[in-house]
């Protein structure tokens, strides 16, 4: 007597079923049921013949761009933008332009970009990179990515992409990598505020991951990292963390209703920067006579608050135009082989220099005679 063991899968709750779909189903990843429908190595012949059974009974069908993927080349590159729960809505202001000037910067090499938002964390992040997988991106941009555990997080997707670059990246990853070196505009700022001769100052705006790790390559330990050469003074005290932009009033009026308060305020971007100089003048208290203030990211609204905004930036063409060149590079020697340029390492990272830029809300220390503390 033979007894023919039969497996049910469950049907997906929503219309259309998708690759994502089907990899659940079976419990494997999208890609191996991407190359179990085309057909490809590296699935048995038994599991390949019942994923493709589970899709044609479910009526899976290949979007457009999986079908084109088949016939050769999409010229879509995948971005994904991460935010954690936690995120702020002023802690990434530059990224609507970084994405744009990629857009602009792929073009010329007839590759389109596609951006997904993930802005609940790491399950929407891993489902956009699933979509990205399913329409056959030939690259995927994603970040900003800093951390080695946050990329751990993603490793088993990543690692079946064709291929992954992550921008603002922190520590060293395995993959491709950007990142600005904002340890030295931290550097660069607190060597500005010593030339002046500002001796104690306030942070407003660092992480929690910053606070507990002093060796990390970030603006906050730059800043740390100079005030010991310089003999500037951070009261731990004076490490401010902010969850809302709404923190900034009550933590200044605090700060500065007491004597001997920073003459100078170390601002997490430029964002918090301005929210802090509206709160500073309406407690009467002069930026910079009184107190010297500085952002970070060299917004263009930088140049036009009153006062100007001292900031260090970036160069954000030349941060594109390199992720770019790098998913160029990384997509035609993959589709166009035996051209003459230079072989490519297995890793690129490459890290972009801050600017100092000097504007109106920087002054020397005790500039002003007025009275601070109102």
């Amino acid at each position: 007597m033979t007894t023919n063991k039969t497996t049910t899968f469950p049907t997906p709750a929503s219309g259309r079923v998708t690759l994502s779909d089907i990899a659940r189903a079976f419990d494997v990843s999208a890609m191996t049921v991407s190359k179990a429908l085309n057909r490809k190595q590296g699935v048995s012949p038994e599991k390949a013949d019942a994923i493709r059974s589970y899709a044609k009974q479910m009526g899976y069908r290949p979007s457009h761009a999986a079908r084109s993927l088949l016939k050769g080349r999409t010229h879509t590159v995948g971005i994904c933008i991460r935010e954690g729960h936690s995120a702020k809505p002023w802690g990434y202001p530059w990224l609507y332009g970084l994405m744009r000037e990629i857009g602009l910067a792929l073009k010329p090499h007839n590759m389109h970009a596609q951006t997904c938002l993930a802005p609940g964390g790491i399950d929407e992040c891993r489902q956009a990179i699933e979509h990205f997988m399913e329409i056959g991106v030939e690259s995927l941009v994603i970040g900003p990515l800093g951390a080695l555990e946050e990329y751990h997080q993603l490793a088993d997707l990543l690692g079946h992409c064709p291929h992954a670059l992550a921008f603002d990246a922190v520590d060293d990853l395995p993959i491709d990598h950007v990142k600005w070196n904002t340890y030295q505009g931290g550097q660069l700022l607190a060597k500005h505020l010593a030339d002046l001769g500002h001796r104690q100052i306030l942070v407003l705006g660092v992480s929690e991951r910053e606070l507990r790790n002093p060796h990390l390559h970030v603006q906050l330990n730059g800043l740390r990292d100079a005030a010991k050469i310089l003999g500037l003074h951070i009261d731990p005290d004076h490490l401010i963390r902010l969850h809302e932009v709404e923190d900034i009033p009550r933590v200044l009026r605090e700060v500065y209703s007491k004597a001997d308060a920073p003459t100078a305020v170390f601002c997490h971007n430029d964002w918090v920067a301005m929210h802090a100089i509206q709160t500073l003048t309406q407690m009467g208290i002069d930026v910079p006579g009184d107190v010297s203030l500085t952002g970070f990211d060299n917004l263009p609204v930088a140049q036009i608050t009153t006062p100007g905004l001292t900031s260090v930036g970036y160069d954000l063409k030349a941060y594109a135009r390199k992720i770019a060149q790098i998913v160029v590079d990384r997509v035609s020697a993959r589709f166009e082989p035996g051209d003459d340029e230079t072989d490519l390492p297995s890793m690129i990272r490459w890290e972009l220099e801050p600017q100092l830029f000097v504007r109106d809300s920087t002054a020397k220390s005790g500039a002003s005679t007025s009275r601070r503390h109102k």
